[in-house]
């Protein structure tokens, strides 16, 4: 499939009152395409939002982890607590989007 066939994807995020970025639980990665992945939608939410961003959910943690490793941006990413039930993700911390995350989301733009 090409990317100007897929349909535009928009993920509802908002900051509450202590400064923490809320995004959808569980973003559906089957439904995403290379040309637009779901790292790159936290990307972009977190560019939106003053920095810097706690991002509490497990997947958008996962996402938050790939930006890092890619060099997008600085975060602190607490290791997963075990649990009784088995593990529990910890809030991330978000506290810089590098250059090379800026040039990321220059190249790819909201579609």
């Amino acid at each position: 499939m090409k990317c100007s066939a897929l349909l535009p994807v928009r993920i509802a995020a908002f900051v509450d009152a202590e400064g923490i970025l809320w995004l959808p639980a569980g973003f559906d990665h089957s439904t995403f395409d290379v040309c637009d992945p779901v790292s790159i939608q936290v990307l972009r939410a977190i560019a939106l939002q003053p920095l810097p961003v706690m991002v509490p959910d497990g997947g958008s943690v996962d996402a938050v982890r790939v930006l890092f490793k890619a060099g997008l941006v600085k975060a602190v990413i607490p290791r997963p607590q075990r649990t009784v039930d088995g593990y529990e993700q910890l809030p991330a911390m978000v506290t810089e989007i590098t250059h090379l995350g800026r040039m990321m989301l220059r190249r790819f733009p909201k579609p």
